[in-house]
């Protein structure tokens, strides 16, 4: 990954990708936009409730109403002003191709783990129940987020809970150029 590059990763809840960011951000001193921060901020704005739930409504009624380039121009503006390098949990496909076509050097990082492994960890972070799992493994764009691999430039098994491993893999990719 070039050092300049605009690190776009994606990946379903649990994988990994706020771990990622975290990292990231404090190993390499990047920063970054979040999707879901700013889909929070827009719900906070108009005085929504923020669940897991009303969130995905949210980003989803924004996509509906807005576009995807409308959504992807709100998070390059975010990026401008902080100098963003990470941008964090984006999931639809078309807003990561907006991304990827108004900025230069973007690199996308796809993150993912076993069905079983992001169960026991968003059981446990997000304290929810089997049922709600199974809720958020339905909704269509955590679905649509398995079509990003093939986009990826380069993918991350995050398949243990042993954080050095990981961190030794996102190092890898970041140093590689």
């Amino acid at each position: 990954m070039n050092k300049n590059s605009n690190l776009i990763i994606v990946g379903l809840s649990g994988w990994g990708k706020s771990t990622a960011c975290e990292y990231l951000l404090k190993q390499k001193g990047l920063v970054s936009i979040s999707a879901g921060n700013v889909i929070r901020e827009l719900c906070g704005n108009e005085n929504i409730e923020i669940t897991r739930k009303n969130l995905q409504e949210y980003g989803k009624k924004l996509l509906e109403v807005n576009g995807s380039d409308y959504f992807a121009d709100l998070l390059i503006k975010k990026a401008k002003i902080v100098n963003a390098t990470i941008f964090d949990g984006i999931r639809p496909p078309k807003v990561i191709e907006c991304i990827k076509c108004k900025l230069e050097n973007s690199f996308l990082l796809y993150i993912e783990s076993s069905s079983e492994c992001r169960k026991k960890r968003l059981m446990k972070k997000d304290k929810i129940s089997e049922s709600e799992f199974l809720r958020l493994s339905s909704v269509p764009i955590e679905k649509n987020t398995y079509q990003l691999k093939s986009w990826a430039d380069a993918v991350i098994v995050n398949d243990n809970d042993e954080l050095d491993l990981f961190y030794g893999e996102l190092d890898g990719i970041f140093d590689s150029n």
